[in-house]
C-alpha cells in the first residue's frame, strides 16, 4: 500500500507548515496522522525505514519523507512530497489479484474551512471515489468504488 500525500509547489510560502517553528515540516505536522492510518488499519509494523530530507532550495523545515513500514506479508510507503507537479494518488493499493487507486484529499477540511458544519447533509461526501482494477479469468476489469463519507466526530469526539 503506497500512502501518498502532496503538497503542489517548489516555492517555500511565508506560512507555519513552511517555517523553522516546533512542530512544523512534513513529518511532525502530516506523518503523524498517515502514521496513525496506518497503523490502525495494520498494526505495527517488523520494521521501519525513513528518509526525511529537505529538498527545496529555501526549505526550513522538512518538505518530503519516504517512508516503508514492512509487515510479515506487507509492505507499505509514505511519500508526501511538496515538489510534485502531477498530482498522484492519495492511496495506491495493490495486491496479487487486484489494484485500488484513489485520488484527492478528504474534503472535511476543507468544508470546515469554509464553515461548515458536520451536521450538515452529505458532510465528508468525497467526490472522488476510487477504481479497483482487478484481474478476472486473464482480464483486467476496473470498476469504481464510492468514498464513504468521512466523520472526524468519530474520531475527535
Amino acid at each position: 500500500m503506497n500512502r501518498i500525500f502532496m503538497v503542489i509547489g517548489p516555492d517555500v510560502r511565508q506560512r507555519w507548515p513552511e517555517s523553522k517553528e516546533a512542530g512544523s515540516g512534513l513529518w511532525y505536522d502530516l506523518a503523524a496522522h498517515i502514521l496513525d492510518q496506518v497503523l490502525q488499519l495494520f498494526g505495527q509494523p517488523k520494521s521501519i525505514f525513513a528518509d526525511i530530507a529537505m529538498i527545496r532550495p529555501q526549505a526550513e523545515t522538512v518538505d518530503y519523507f519516504h517512508v516503508c513500514l514492512n509487515y510479515p506479508t506487507l509492505k507499505v510507503v509514505l511519500h508526501p512530497t511538496t515538489i510534485a507537479a502531477a498530482e498522484s494518488p492519495i492511496y495506491l493499493l495493490h495486491a496479487m489479484e487486484g489494484s485500488y487507486v484513489k485520488y484527492g484529499l478528504d474534503p472535511q477540511e476543507e468544508c470546515l474551512k469554509a464553515g461548515q458544519l458536520p451536521t450538515v447533509k452529505d458532510w465528508g461526501k468525497d467526490s472522488h471515489d476510487g477504481n479497483v482494477t482487478l484481474s478476472q479469468n486473464g482480464e483486467l476489469i476496473v470498476k469504481p468504488l464510492e468514498t464513504k463519507p468521512g466523520n472526524y466526530r468519530v474520531i475527535i469526539g
